[in-house]
Order: C-alpha cells, then sequence, then structure tokens
C-alpha cells in the first residue's frame, strides 16, 4: 500500500486492547500498511510501548487479532492519534506479507 498522499485506499481496522488494559475496542485507519507494521491513525487514546491487536480485511483475506506494539504515537492538529505500528507475531507477519504480494500482482 502507497503512502497516504498517493492514491490508494487507507485499510479499516478494529483495534482491540489486551484484557488487562480494560479499554473497549475501537476503530481506525491503516496506513503504510507492510508486513513488518503499519501507521494506525484514531480518535481513540493510544500509548507508546501499549499492546494492541488489529482485525481488518484486505482482499478476500480476514485478518483477526494481529499482535502489534505501538512503537511511537503522536497528534496530528486534527486531534487524531497517529500510531507507528511494529507487528510482534511472526507467523502472522509471514501471512500478511504473503496477502499484499498477492495484492500488488493483480
Amino acid at each position: 500500500m502507497r503512502s497516504s498522499r498517493g492514491s490508494h485506499r487507507l485499510v479499516p481496522a478494529m483495534v482491540s486492547f489486551a484484557e488487562t488494559a480494560s479499554r473497549q475496542d475501537c476503530w481506525g485507519m491503516l496506513d503504510a500498511l507492510a508486513p513488518g507494521g503499519a501507521m494506525l491513525s484514531t480518535r481513540f487514546k493510544v500509548e507508546r510501548g501499549e499492546r494492541l491487536f488489529l482485525t481488518m480485511r484486505l482482499g478476500e483475506e480476514e485478518f483477526s487479532r494481529i499482535a502489534a506494539l505501538a512503537a511511537a504515537v503522536r497528534t496530528d492538529r486534527d486531534g487524531y492519534r497517529l500510531a507507528e505500528l511494529r507487528f510482534t507475531d511472526e507467523v502472522q507477519k509471514r501471512r500478511l506479507a504473503k496477502v499484499l504480494l498477492d495484492l500488488l500482482a493483480t
């Protein structure tokens, strides 16, 4: 997926938090999606170092609870949280890489 400055679509994602966080699921948009991570834009609170899980659809593939770590977080001038995510599960990263390659090839 290309940067939001180019022509592409953002990927909507449901964001879940670790059960110990006692927080409700929320929604966000993924940009700069790659097998190793993504940039998440959301109106909801995300903190640096926080562990979260993403559920999303890419093409015909459904991804459920992709484990991620918020490596960096900032707030833009419109109040959105921009979180640089690093995916932490190697099996999920390999599956995501395959699906992204398949989408790019079509």
